[in-house]
C-alpha cells in the first residue's frame, strides 16, 4: 500500500468507519478518459410571480351562419267596427292580452292622436287635450251668396307669402259674431255675448285617436272622452250664408274691443222643429245642446 492509501485509511478510520479490510485501491486506465456528469439538486419551489400585461386582441373570427327563418305570425283581422274599441282600450291601457301585434300596432296609432276646434274659447280642456293654437272663428260675409260654408280657426298671428294689398280677389272672409235673440250661455268667462267675435283654440288629444260632435246630447255616450259641451249653432235661416253645424262651448269667451256689431260671419243657437222631427223627444223651439266627445 503507497502512502497516500495508507493516509486515506487512516482518515476513515479516525471518521468512525472500521471496515475489516481497507478498499482496493482504484485502477485507472489512462487510455480512456474520465467522464463526471454534475446534477443539481433541486431547491425550494418558488413563490408566483406577478402578473403580467394582457395580450393583444386576436384576428376577428368569420361571421357565423344565418339561423333558420322565424315562425310565420297571425294574419291582421281588424274589422272597421274594432276600430273604435281598440284605440279606447289602448287608451286607457285596457288592452286584451289575447289581440296578436298587428291589432296592438293598430290600435297604437289610432290612439295616437286627433284634433278639434273648441269654439268660443282660448283654452284646451283639461282631457289630456294639448294646445296647437289660439286663434279666432271667421267664415263668409252673412249675405254674401256665394264664398264657403265652413267656419275655421284663424291663427291670431299670420304670415304671408306672395302679396298684392287691394281688392285683387272676390272670395273674403270675415270674424265670426254671436247673435243671439235668446242667450243660455254660461257668462263665467264673459259679461256679454252678443254681438262679440269669438275666439278659439286648436287643440289636440294624443292618446285617443277619434273625435266626434255629439248633436242634441251634452254629455258623451260609455268609455267616450268628454272634452266640451256647449250649444248647437249655424248661420241664420234666411240668410244667403250657409254654414255647418257647429259645438260652441257652454262658457264661451269673446274678443276684447269687439263689441261694435259690425257683422260678418253671423252665428245663432239652432232649435229644433218637430214634425219631420218627431215630436215628443224633440220640441218646437227648444235649443239644441251638443258635446264634442273622443275615443
Amino acid at each position: 500500500m503507497s502512502k497516500n492509501s495508507k493516509k486515506a485509511w487512516s482518515t476513515i478510520r479516525q471518521l468512525g468507519n472500521d471496515p475489516k479490510t481497507p478498499p482496493k485501491p482504484c485502477k485507472h486506465d489512462s487510455s480512456k478518459s474520465l467522464q463526471i456528469k454534475l446534477v443539481p439538486a433541486n431547491g425550494d419551489e418558488g413563490g408566483r410571480g406577478h402578473r403580467g400585461n394582457p395580450g393583444p386582441d386576436g384576428m376577428k373570427g368569420e361571421r357565423g351562419k344565418a339561423g333558420p327563418p322565424g315562425v310565420k305570425g297571425e294574419p291582421c283581422s281588424i274589422q272597421f267596427d274594432d276600430i273604435p274599441r281598440l284605440a279606447f282600450e289602448y287608451s286607457t291601457g285596457a288592452f286584451s292580452q289575447t289581440l296578436n301585434g298587428s291589432a296592438a300596432n293598430v290600435a297604437s296609432v289610432l290612439a295616437g292622436g286627433t284634433t278639434y276646434v273648441r269654439w268660443g274659447r282660448t283654452t284646451c280642456p283639461d282631457s289630456g287635450a294639448q294646445e296647437v293654437y289660439k286663434g279666432l272663428a271667421a267664415g263668409s260675409w252673412y249675405a254674401h251668396k256665394g264664398g264657403s260654408s265652413e267656419i275655421t280657426c284663424l291663427p291670431l298671428e299670420p304670415s304671408w307669402s306672395n302679396y298684392a294689398d287691394g281688392w285683387n280677389s272676390k272670395a273674403y272672409i270675415y270674424g265670426v259674431e254671436y247673435d243671439l235673440a235668446y242667450d243660455p250661455f254660461s257668462h263665467d268667462n264673459a259679461e256679454v255675448i252678443h254681438n262679440h267675435d269669438m275666439p278659439c283654440v286648436v287643440c289636440r288629444v294624443p292618446t285617443r285617436g277619434v273625435e266626434l260632435l255629439f248633436p242634441a246630447q251634452n254629455a258623451c255616450p260609455e268609455r267616450w272622452t268628454l272634452e266640451y259641451n256647449g250649444y248647437l249653432m249655424a248661420g241664420y235661416h234666411d240668410h244667403e250664408q250657409r254654414t255647418q253645424y257647429m259645438c260652441v262651448d257652454q262658457a264661451p269667451e269673446v274678443r276684447a274691443g269687439s263689441a261694435g256689431d259690425v257683422n260678418g260671419a253671423l252665428l245663432y243657437i239652432v232649435e229644433g222643429n218637430c214634425g219631420t222631427l218627431p215630436c215628443g223627444p224633440y220640441v218646437s223651439g227648444r235649443e239644441f245642446a251638443c258635446a264634442v266627445c273622443t275615443i
